[in-house]
């Protein structure tokens, strides 16, 4: 329900905790630039955090029924891809929190992971029905059909710096 800050090297905290959610925290990302964290949490909800002075950034950004499973920000940190218990996959705004596709649908079972290509221009994710999908960074569209071939559960996944 709260997210902490902590100094890496001294493990002291670093200020208050960041309070706001209703349900366990699943998940977390850093912004590329270190000033904003998403959140993901079993409210269904995400939230937008201000690093700096701990503060939430907007309203929460709801539209998951299911528990958010996993978060990523852009490489350019403009947009936040969030992974639910749905089975879909949403596509925000980075900085405000708004919705930028509502639903990116395909796959049959829990979003696992999710994480965008060095470009941004992809975005990958995995799913209990142990697929793989390819869609549109910036649009949402799916891309191509789905990968196959694992038999057991993926715990993330993640492009090649090539971007490959």
């Amino acid at each position: 329900r709260t997210l902490r800050l902590w100094d890496g090297v001294t493990g002291a905290s670093i200020r208050n905790p960041m309070e706001g959610h209703t349900g366990d925290v699943q998940c977390v990302a850093f912004s590329p630039d270190g000033a904003r964290v998403v959140s993901g949490s079993s409210d269904c909800t995400l939230r937008l955090w201000d690093v700096m002075i701990g503060a939430s950034i907007g309203v929460p950004m709801e539209g998951h029924v299911v528990y958010v499973q996993y978060v990523a920000f852009s490489p350019d940190g403009t947009r936040v891809i969030s992974g639910s218990s749905d089975y879909t996959l949403r596509l925000w705004d980075g900085v405000t929190g708004a919705s930028i596709k509502t639903t990116l649908a395909g796959h049959t079972s829990t979003v696992y992971s999710v994480a965008f290509s060095p470009d941004g221009t992809r975005v990958v994710s995995f799913s209990d029905d142990y697929t793989l999908r390819l869609w549109d960074g910036v649009t949402g569209a799916s891309i191509g059909t789905p990968m196959e071939g694992h038999t057991l559960y993926v715990n993330c996944v993640v492009f090649s710096p090539k971007d490959s």
